[in-house]
C-alpha cells in the first residue's frame, strides 16, 4: 500500500496531509546533513508520512481547505471517531496495524509525543529525535522555529499545557542534533526540501512479516 492509498483509506484531512509531508521533507534535510550515528533516512521518512495519520479524531480548529468543505470533514471526524476513538495516538496506531504495517515503524511513531519530550532528550534514539525534532519544526504555514511551534500548539489544543519540561527538553533536542549536522539546524526552510510530493506519495508503507 502506497502513502497515497493509505490517506485515501483513512480519509485523511488535506491539512494534515501537507503537515505530514512537509515533516517528511524536513526529516530528509536534517538526515541527509547528519554526520553521527547512522539513521535510517528511508525508514525516517516513512516515519513522518504516517506519524499523524488518526490526528483528525482530535481536530477542534480547521484551517485551510476544510474550511471550504466544513459539514464535509467534520462528518469524516465523526466517523474516524467512532470507528478509532478519540486518541489520535491509538487511533494513528489502530490504522497502521489495520493495514498491517512494519511493527518497528509504529513502535517509533507511538514513542514520538511532545509530552515524552524530556525522555526522548535523555535516550540515546537518534532516529526519534529527528523524528521529534521534525514534527515540531512544522506548523500549519510550514517551517517554524520551535518556540513559534509550541505557541500554535498550545494555542490550537489543550492537550500539552501544563507539562512541565517540554520547551526546554526540545531545546536540548535541537542542541544535540545539531552537534551532529553538517549544517545550521535553524536556518533549514522550504527552499532546502528536494523531495516532491509525488514522489513521497509513491512510497510503500512496509509490511509486517506474517
Amino acid at each position: 500500500m502506497t502513502i497515497k492509498e493509505t490517506y485515501d483509506r483513512f480519509r485523511v484531512p488535506p491539512g494534515l496531509r501537507v503537515h505530514m509531508i512537509r515533516v517528511a521533507q524536513f526529516v530528509n534535510v536534517v538526515a541527509s546533513a547528519w554526520s553521527g550515528e547512522t539513521v535510517d533516512n528511508d525508514f525516517l521518512i516513512t516515519c513522518a508520512l504516517v506519524h499523524d495519520l488518526g490526528n483528525i479524531v482530535v481536530f477542534k480548529r480547521w484551517i485551510g481547505e476544510e474550511t471550504q468543505n466544513l459539514a464535509y470533514w467534520e462528518n469524516i471526524q465523526r466517523e474516524i471517531t467512532d470507528a478509532y476513538g478519540t486518541d489520535d495516538h491509538e487511533a494513528t496506531r489502530h490504522m497502521l496495524q489495520e493495514v498491517n504495517t512494519d511493527s518497528e515503524l509504529v513502535d517509533l511513531i507511538m514513542q514520538k509525543s511532545s509530552a515524552n519530550s524530556p525522555k526522548i532528550a535523555a535516550s540515546d534514539n537518534w532516529q526519534l529525535k529527528i523524528l521529534l525534532y521534525a514534527d515540531l519544526r512544522i506548523a500549519p504555514t510550514g517551517v517554524a522555529s520551535l518556540a513559534d511551534k509550541l505557541k500554535e500548539m498550545y494555542a490550537r489544543s489543550d492537550k500539552h499545557k501544563g507539562v512541565p519540561g517540554i520547551p526546554e527538553a526540545l531545546d536540548e533536542v535541537e542542541r544535540q542534533l545539531q552537534q551532529h549536522s553538517n549544517r545550521d539546524l535553524k536556518s533549514i526552510s522550504e527552499r532546502d526540501f528536494t523531495l516532491e510530493e509525488t514522489q513521497l506519495l509513491r512510497i510503500k508503507l512496509p509490511q509486517t512479516s506474517l
